[in-house]
């Protein structure tokens, strides 16, 4: 609400843009964070992207992807979902190199 965009991230009821749960998920964490880019209180929602960041991304590796029955692995699939794994990964990559940036420039 704080960013505007409130109304595009509002689940159509037909999902016709997707059914996959992990691409509903990407897509709204890169709607929130190009609306950042104009936001006047940056500072205040950094935080609150990154808890939603955060929260994707274990959603992804273990509700998504090790915990649902209905997503198996294939031979069809597995590029996407060696795609998924990586991009969730990266999460965790970059929060290491701005902690260890943090810690290094006081």
């Amino acid at each position: 609400e704080k960013l505007g965009c409130s109304n595009l991230l509002l689940l159509k009821g037909t999902f016709d843009e997707t059914k996959d749960v992990i691409e509903i998920y990407k897509a709204r964490c890169n709607m929130l964070r190009n609306a950042m880019t104009t936001a006047t209180n940056k500072n205040e929602l950094e935080g609150s992207l990154a808890n939603l960041e955060y929260s994707v991304a274990i959603g992804t590796i273990y509700n998504e992807l090790l915990l649902c029955k209905d997503r198996r692995i294939t031979l069809e699939n597995i590029d996407k979902i060696d795609g998924y794994l990586k991009d969730a990964l990266s999460f965790f990559e970059k929060w290491q190199i701005s902690t260890k940036d943090r810690k290094k420039n006081g």
